[in-house]
């Protein structure tokens, strides 16, 4: 009666060592599977990375390209401000001038008409002027 204990023995002793190695194989390519699948997610990883830097260097010349710009704009309005305010400073000044120079008219005209009704008082009144009258050249303009 030993023999056939002894085969149960060794047969389930040879079925275990099968077992086991069967199962490390699966336990030697969870190692392997794991680090083919951490490889791939980090090539994945470096090519979105690679993305992202060429995506920030297009934002940056883009970013560079619109400051050139505004700072252009910029220079561009307070040129055409400058002139503006020139052109209209030139404007009143020649108009102030103008003025300045019809009110002296104007002031010399004025004298010349008292100076006209003094006289005129002891004159007929025929070569009195009525005051609606204007003189030419006096006219508003």
């Amino acid at each position: 009666m030993k023999r056939p204990v002894q085969k149960v023995f060794i047969l389930t002793a040879i079925a275990v060592l099968v077992f086991m190695s069967i199962a490390g194989c699966d336990q030697q390519s969870a190692p392997n599977k794991k680090s083919r699948l951490l490889a791939a997610e980090n090539m994945q990883l470096k090519k979105d990375l690679q993305q992202r830097d060429k995506e920030l260097q297009e934002q940056k010349l883009l970013l560079e390209k619109c400051l050139a710009d505004n700072k252009a704009l910029k220079k561009k309005s307070i040129e055409s401000m400058k002139d503006l305010l020139d052109k209209t400073f030139k404007k009143s000044g020649d108009e102030a001038k103008k003025l300045r120079e019809e009110n002296k008219n104007l002031k010399l005209q004025i004298e010349e008409l008292k100076k006209a009704t003094k006289g005129a008082e002891g004159q007929p009144s025929s070569e009195a002027k009525p005051s609606s009258e204007v003189q030419p050249g006096s006219e508003a303009k």
